[in-house]
């Protein structure tokens, strides 16, 4: 199975270093989610980038969302909380349904979060905290700069060389973009069950799959170190539009 066509790109991709019409880096939290998530999603989930439906397949309208939940402090996304775990949010991936309004409502209870664990040792934890908190600025920095510059920076190496040498160097808003997303140990989990399609390349490209066994369509990927320090190697986007749940996974290399 392969993406068909994506509306607004021509033979030559666009510059995803620069800000294109289908694209809205660092959409507001209350555009993203519904307002019963607001507070929680506020807390524990970076929106990244908001995608115009439409540029992925010309039959689509509205826009989805790339986000990045601030765990995992070590390991895996969703790692000793298995007793809220279920068909939408797993081992290393979580799981919205987008609205008619482009918001997510978050399916799952939000204990998945270890940060939300009702055992208060666990989510009062002074490692716990300080990931948060460090992500947190982090995420700060990079879009304050983006406000400033226009660009997305990286603001590690901008403490190391300066704004002049980043400047030079802007990152994607997306990456994987207009191709297949390929495989990569999120595709090798268990806990998310995936068709694979070889591509044009020889390759195999992997998709989850609906309940009723059709392969998701992928919308694209980033790097989550693109926006902040400690993000996945690879934040990849999957929607279905018959049921219309999003998935989001995590590749870390």
């Amino acid at each position: 199975m392969a993406d068909e066509g994506r509306a607004g790109t021509t033979e030559d991709e666009p510059d995803l270093t620069v800000v294109q019409p289908f694209l809205k880096p660092f959409p507001a939290t209350e555009d993203v989610f519904v307002a019963g998530d607001l507070e929680r999603a506020s807390r524990l989930i970076d929106p990244l980038v908001s995608i115009d439906l439409s540029a992925v397949d010309p039959t689509w309208s509205g826009w989805i969302h790339i986000v990045s939940p601030i765990e995992p402090l070590d390991g895996y996304l969703g790692e000793d909380t298995e007793p809220f775990h279920n068909r939408h949010c797993g081992l290393n991936w979580i799981g919205f349904r987008l609205n008619e309004s482009n918001r997510y409502e978050f399916l799952a209870d939000w204990r998945y979060f270890l940060a939300e664990s009702d055992d208060r040792a666990v989510a009062g934890d002074t490692g716990i905290d300080e990931h948060y908190a460090s992500e947190r600025r982090s995420f700060a920095q990079v879009r304050d700069a983006y406000r400033e510059h226009g660009r997305l920076l990286s603001m590690q190496y901008a403490d190391r060389y300066g704004m002049e040498y980043v400047l030079q160097y802007p990152l994607a808003f997306v990456e994987t973009w207009n191709e297949g997303p390929g495989e990569g140990n999120w595709s090798g989990n268990d806990a998310l069950e995936v068709v694979r399609v070889p591509n044009e390349e020889g390759w195999d490209d992997a998709y989850p799959v609906t309940e009723d066994g059709r392969p998701f369509r992928f919308i694209a990927a980033v790097p989550g170190w693109h926006y902040r320090d400690s993000g996945a190697d690879s934040i990849l986007l999957f929607f279905d539009p018959v049921t219309r749940v999003a998935l989001v996974t995590f590749d870390w290399t």
